[in-house]
């Protein structure tokens, strides 16, 4: 059996499904950490423009946001 399958005799190793308030924890912590690090990772150049990498990064943030927002789960 591969190492990325679970035996289901080996309940410790079975993943848990999150509850919607722990995955709208979690995905509040990702736009939060892509807010802090993102800039200081990608740092816009001297012109002001900012990587490809990062504008994706942020707009993915910002969608995290809205649909927490959206949800009442900001």
């Amino acid at each position: 059996m591969p190492e990325s399958q679970t035996n289901s005799e080996n309940k410790a190793s079975v993943p848990t499904a999150l509850t919607l308030d722990e995955l709208r924890e979690e995905m509040r912590l990702a736009a939060a950490s892509i807010r802090q690090w993102m800039p200081e990772t990608l740092p816009a150049s001297d012109d002001g423009k900012i990587h490809f990498a990062r504008l994706l990064a942020e707009s993915a943030a910002e969608s995290i946001e809205q649909f927490l927002a959206t949800t009442g789960g900001a």
